[in-house]
Formats: structure tokens, sequence, C-alpha cells
């Protein structure tokens, strides 16, 4: 996959699976040029409060690990990470911006599906993070499937998680030796949505750490 790349990145990088993220940040950036290629990890470059950013597609689930790994062959040493995750604690409202405090998760599709994935999720050792820069800290589980995380939820509650979403873990693993920041926008309260996605606040935010 390197061969799509032909561009020296800079040791810090900006990774979201969020589309729209993307192309919100990408109106405030100057000197924008796009890099990769886009059925690899999509993103641009350019500058922002003249400093060199670099902002890339990670995609959802594993594929953002996956990217993790590319980056790091690529020989980026920081990566800042933004994406959307869901609430199983009412401290924790849509529209809520947190860092990450603690993880664990990142199971395979095939072994979320077993009869046992609460016996599972419940022996999951949790992983402590220092957190980040005035944010509500949040402990978020990572899953493979959106479609059966609400049989989970009582069983992650009991363990103390807050959030949920399909990268954080992923990342982690890809990205041991190097600095890694997580922030998220919490979108819903137990797959309740109860609101609009408020696109302007995200791209403040994501601008203040490019």
């Amino acid at each position: 996959m390197i061969e799509f790349w032909k561009e020296k990145l800079p040791e810090k990088v900006f990774i979201t699976p969020i589309d729209a993220v993307l192309k919100g940040i990408k109106k405030e950036i100057l000197n924008c040029r796009q890099i990769g290629n886009n059925n690899w990890w999509p993103g641009f470059t350019g500058s922002y409060n003249s400093k060199k950013t670099c902002i890339i597609n990670c995609g959802r689930g594993e594929s953002a690990g996956d990217c993790v790994l590319f980056l790091k062959d690529m020989g980026c040493r920081e990566i800042i990470f933004f994406g959307f995750a869901g609430s199983i604690n009412k401290e924790f409202r849509p529209g809520d911006v947190c860092a990450l405090g603690g993880s664990a998760g990142g199971m395979s599709f095939a072994d979320f599906l077993k009869d046992d994935i609460k016996d599972r999720v419940s022996r999951e050792k949790i992983r402590n993070f220092p957190g980040g820069e005035g944010a509500k800290s949040a402990v978020v589980y990572t899953v493979p499937s959106i479609f059966r995380e609400n049989e989970i939820y009582g069983c992650l509650a009991e363990r103390g998680f807050d959030l949920v979403d399909m990268e954080t873990a992923n990342i982690l693993q890809a990205g041991s030796g190097m600095r890694l920041r997580f922030f998220y926008y919490v979108t819903d309260y137990k797959l309740k949505f109860d609101g609009r996605i408020d696109f302007e606040k995200i791209k403040t935010l994501c601008l203040k750490s490019v």
C-alpha cells in the first residue's frame, strides 16, 4: 500500500473516520493539497496558524488501526484521533466532548458474535490513559458491531465504561510506541439520538488540536 503514497508526511498527524469533519477542517487550511489515494486513507496537507498540518481519513473500525500501522511505517510519531462515540453513562450526554481516560475491547467481529460475549467483556482488563487537555475523561469500550452493542450495555456499565466506539482499541494496539491522543464527540445515549450533530463546534475543537 505504500506505493500509493509518495508524499513525506510530518511526524504529527490528525486522523478521523468522519468525512464531514475533514471537509469542515479543509476549508480553514491554507495551501491545502490532497495527498494519498482515494482508496487508501485519503487526506490533505497545508498550514494552519503557520504550522504544517496533515489530516487523514482513517476509516472506521479496524481500518483505523491499519491506517496507524501505515502512518508509523511512514515515519509519523504522534497521532491525534477525533471520532464519534455513543454514551452508556447518563453523565455523558449527546453534544459532549470527551478525552480518553481508559480503554478496552477491540475483539474481532466473529468473537463479538459468540454467545459468551458478556463473560468475555467482564474479564477484559481496562487500560488506563492520561486523558486530554481540559476535556471530560471517559472510559471507552471498542466494539466491532453497532447492531449488537446494545446487548452488552448492562455489562459495560457494571465495569465502569462510559462510551462505546469502533476505533480506539484498534488504534492503541497499532500505535504502540507512538504518542497518541483521543477525543470524542458524543452522538447518542444508548443509540437514542436527540438532536443534530454540531459540526461547527467539532470543527473549532479539531482546529485547536491540529
